[in-house]
C-alpha cells in the first residue's frame, strides 16, 4: 500500500509520515527531500533558478517513479509517502495519487497555518520574503486555489490543528488496522 499526505505547508505532513512509517513499519519518503536528493539541489535553488513549473515537473517525474517502485508485486514494504503542498495542483498527479495510492487529506486552519508558517521563517519558495501581512494573505490564495483539489483527491481527512501529531498517527494507525483507508 502506498499511503501519501497531502496538504497545506505547515499541515504536518512531513512529521506525521515519518512517525507513520516507523509506527507501521512501512517505507518514508518525503518527496521534496527525494527531488533534493535525486537533483543535488534545494527545492528553494530549484524554484530560483528554474521555476515553480520545472519543479512541478520534477515532482511528477519523481511521484511516477515512486508509484513504478512501489506498485503492488515490486515492493513488500508499505509506504508513506509526504508529498509537497502543491504536488496535487498538477492534473496528473492528482490521478496517479487517486490512482495508485491512498490519500490522506492533513487539514489546518488558516489561523493554524498562519503561526506554524510564521515561525519557519523563509524556508518555503512560495512564502519567502513575504510580511505577516502578505504570509496570512498568500496562505488564504493557496486555500482558496487548493483545498477543493485536496478534498478530491482524499480518501480521508484528518484535522492537524492541535499540533499533537501522535494523535493524529495514532488515529491514522487505527484507520490502516481496520482496513479503513
Amino acid at each position: 500500500m502506498i499511503l501519501t499526505l497531502c496538504g497545506f505547508m505547515g499541515t504536518g505532513k512531513s512529521t506525521v509520515g515519518r512517525r507513520l512509517a516507523l509506527e507501521t513499519g512501512f517505507d518514508f519518503i518525503d518527496l521534496d527531500d527525494y527531488i533534493e536528493r535525486k537533483t543535488g539541489r534545494t527545492v528553494r535553488e530549484i524554484f530560483s533558478s528554474e521555476g515553480e513549473c520545472r519543479f512541478r515537473e520534477l515532482e511528477r517525474d519523481a511521484l511516477r517513479e515512486i508509484i513504478r517502485k512501489y506498485a503492488p508485486g515490486n515492493h513488500s514494504a508499505g509506504l508513506v509517502l509526504a508529498l509537497g503542498g502543491g504536488t496535487v495542483t498538477l492534473p496528473e498527479c492528482a490521478r496517479l495519487i487517486k490512482g495508485h495510492t491512498r490519500c490522506i487529506y492533513l487539514e489546518c486552519s488558516k489561523a493554524t497555518l498562519v503561526s506554524r508558517l510564521a515561525k519557519a521563517g523563509g524556508k518555503r519558495p512560495l512564502l519567502a520574503g513575504k510580511t505577516d501581512r502578505e504570509l496570512e494573505e498568500r496562505i488564504e490564495n493557496l486555500m482558496n486555489e487548493r483545498e477543493h483539489i485536496y478534498r478530491d483527491c482524499a480518501d480521508r481527512t484528518v484535522r492537524t490543528d492541535t499540533g499533537n501529531f501522535k494523535e493524529v498517527v495514532e488515529q491514522l494507525c487505527g484507520l490502516i488496522r481496520s482496513c479503513d483507508i
